[in-house]
């Protein structure tokens, strides 16, 4: 699946879709223990995030708080859940349990609540409890995808492989939305 293919998805309800039919597309050759985080673009918007984890990434540590305001950021707040909340989450590309990188801006984009806390926690949970568990490295990639000059990620691309290959492998499309919210992701404001 190629970048311009993700930016024409439009979300339909289904939350969740499987590329390439969950089947990771990493580029075949042995990539070394490491992590990347790609360059802020002229938009000052977060870009390809990839690593390969394992127990050694994982930190012991307290996640530090999070100052920076990735591009799309809003203090809006809804009733999410029966409480009022906030709508966006500061969101990892390359989750704090995994790899331990805070406050980088390269490294977040602002996310739904619905994004970031249910859903890509609900793939990153799977990859720390497998690395946890079978002492196995996982290669992971996350990519936002921005359409055009958007502040606001429409979704994120998320790629996961065991080193053994039989163990986490995923491949999906997470929507960047909220429910019964209406976001203009020109600019992250919520629509009122």
């Amino acid at each position: 699946m190629k970048y311009e293919e993700l930016q024409k998805l439009n979300f339909n309800g289904r939350q969740i879709i499987q590329i390439n039919n969950g089947i990771p597309e990493f580029n075949k050759e042995c990539i070394p223990n490491y992590f990347y985080l790609s360059e802020l673009d002229y938009l000052n918007r977060a870009g390809l995030a990839f690593a390969t984890i394992s127990q050694k990434t994982m930190p012991k540590q307290k996640r530090p708080k999070i100052s920076f305001k990735p591009t799309g950021w809003q203090e809006d707040e809804t009733i999410i859940d029966g409480s009022l909340q906030q709508i966006y989450n500061r969101s990892h590309l390359l989750a704090w349990d995994l790899i331990g990188i805070g406050n980088e801006p390269k490294n977040l984009i602002t996310g739904t609540r619905l994004l970031n806390g249910d859903l890509m926690q609900l793939f990153e949970n799977r990859i720390s409890s497998y690395v946890e568990n079978y002492n196995n490295e996982v290669r992971y990639q996350v990519v936002p995808i921005f359409k055009d000059d958007n502040l606001l990620a429409s979704g994120v691309w998320m790629m996961a492989q065991s080193s053994n290959c039989q163990g986490i492998s995923f491949n999906v499309y997470l929507f960047n939305v909220q429910t019964n919210i209406e976001i203009d992701y020109k600019t992250g404001r919520i629509k009122k």
